[in-house]
């Protein structure tokens, strides 16, 4: 078997089965069913996956869970470990991550590139802002706001679109430096050296196991560390211990684990930055989008900015960009809905209906959705 993928999941019944159904063989592209399994752990769910999602789980998913559930993943991570049969081992810690569909045939061939290879990807979260009314939210309150923002983009019949919804979640930075892992793929051997999770991380969500992972990982002999392009795990809010807090209770909790990992390790945690060696592409829906991102934040950081805007627009108006570039995807929707207005003008409700789905439809439209978010924001018609 290529592949084992190992999967934790904690009281997230909706966000799991969402993970679940991007890991599945009908989802994922460049793996058959019969190539890898898929580990799910439970780590003593209350509110554990609803019967009929497990009995409808593909033939390469397997269940379990610990007999004696810790508040940490780590001895739940470390069960999935010991059953995984891949000659590759995939771990994903937190079990509301959707994959996007390239991700584990990506991870396959990058880890198949080298005998000693240390490979991981970026890490999204679902939305463009944190949400203020749930973000204490449990899986349960979390779950119409993910199927909202999901319905906006017609997930997951299109699921390269879940770039259009999601920002960075800064844990590989801008192409590394990482100091953590939302999806980790090592040889089998490899994690025979590491030896797992350090289940000594015993406080609830495990506090910086996951940091410290990925810190021994790097700290390898010999070790070749990627990082996957191109492709992602996205966030989705689930009231979990860590990303799903309020600011200033991260912050104390943040604290309070940086001062565990201290005490075990006699030491802070190592700030790496090892060359990277990046293995994928970058297709036009996550390049335009991680540009726009940038984008975005930057003039959400300095609304001073705006003034640059302005002036970038007239200055492409005048002297259109190259075609490909998030501005001239811009103006290609500028003019698609140009054509809608004066199609709305005619007596012809079949061609005003026929203008309004081509936009619709649109790589152009999709493409710069962060872009006219940004518009709204900043007050530009």
């Amino acid at each position: 078997m290529r592949l084992s993928v190992v999967v934790v999941v904690y009281d997230m019944p909706n966000a799991a089965a969402r993970t679940l159904r991007t890991l599945a063989a009908d989802f994922q592209r460049g793996l058959r069913d019969d190539e890898y399994e898929v580990i799910v752990v439970d780590n003593g769910s209350q509110r554990p996956l609803p019967a009929d999602v497990v009995a409808a789980a593909p033939a390469n998913v397997r269940f379990c869970s610990l007999a004696r559930p810790k508040p940490s993943p780590a001895a739940a991570a470390n069960l999935g470990l010991s059953l995984a049969r891949g000659r590759v081992v995939a771990l994903v810690l937190d079990g509301a991550r959707l994959a996007t569909p390239r991700l584990l045939s990506l991870g396959v061939r990058a880890v198949e590139s080298h005998p000693r290879a240390v490979v991981t990807t970026m890490g999204w979260l679902l939305g463009h802002t944190a949400p203020t009314d749930a973000i204490n939210a449990d899986d349960a309150a979390a779950a119409d706001r993910t199927d909202a923002i999901l319905g906006t983009i017609d997930w997951p019949s299109d699921p390269y679109r879940l770039f259009e919804v999601a920002r960075l979640d800064g844990s590989m930075g801008w192409f590394g430096l990482g100091f953590e892992s939302s999806a980790l793929f090592l040889p089998r051997a490899l994690w025979d050296e590491l030896g797992g999770l350090d289940e000594r991380f015993d406080e609830p969500g495990g506090g910086f196991v996951a940091l410290d992972l990925y810190a021994r990982a790097l700290e390898l002999p010999k070790c070749e560390p990627m990082l996957l392009l191109g492709e992602a795990t996205i966030h989705q809010p689930h009231g979990g211990a860590a990303t799903d807090r309020p600011p200033d209770d991260h912050v104390r909790r943040f604290m309070q684990w940086r001062d565990h990992y201290i005490a075990l390790r006699g030491r802070d945690l190592p700030v790496q930055s090892p060359d990277l060696t990046y293995f994928g592409s970058l297709p036009t829906a996550w390049r335009v989008q991680f540009a726009a991102w940038i984008l975005r934040q930057t003039l959400a950081e300095v609304p001073e900015l705006a003034q640059v805007l302005a002036r970038m627009d007239a200055a492409v108006a005048a002297d259109p960009t190259p075609q490909g570039s998030a501005w001239s995807e811009l103006y290609a929707v500028q003019a698609a809905l140009l054509e809608l207005q004066r199609a709305a003008h005619t007596s012809d409700a079949d061609a005003w209906r026929r203008a309004y789905d081509a936009t619709r439809a649109s790589w152009s439209w999709r493409l710069t959705a962060p872009l006219r978010h940004l518009a709204r924001l900043l007050g530009i018609d």
